[in-house]
């Protein structure tokens, strides 16, 4: 089953890596380079699951988690995370799951392809 897939960053060569990984995973997924672009796509567009980097240039991705949260709660959240970049507990219960950069694909691809699963049932 097809599934779409936003994938959030500021690093263009990461977002290409994460669409080239989840494509051949055959999703589709799009991409935005900042918070604010991405809660664009995300209130035109349907997406089955968000992965959005903490650290973005203006909103962070905890912004953009609230606001997806208020738009629908049931779209499944990763946070890509540098350090000590999450800043509330609070950011931590809202996501789905934490990826702690830098990551090895295999975890991130498992944590995805786990979400997606739970949200077919």
């Amino acid at each position: 089953m097809t599934r779409r897939i936003l994938v959030v960053d500021k690093d263009p060569a990461i977002r290409n890596l994460l669409r080239r990984l989840f494509e051949r995973r055959g999703h589709d997924v799009a991409e935005a380079g900042s918070a604010n672009a991405a809660l664009a796509r995300f209130t035109a567009e349907h997406f089955d699951l968000i992965i959005t980097e903490v650290e973005l240039q203006g909103s962070s991705g905890v912004w953009l988690l609230e606001r997806v949260r208020s738009l629908r709660p049931d779209v499944p959240i990763i946070l890509l995370a540098a350090g000590g970049g999450l800043d509330s507990q609070e950011s931590w219960r809202r996501a789905s799951a934490i990826v702690q950069k830098p990551f090895p694909l295999r975890e991130l691809d498992e944590k995805v392809q786990h979400l997606l699963e739970l949200t077919t049932r």
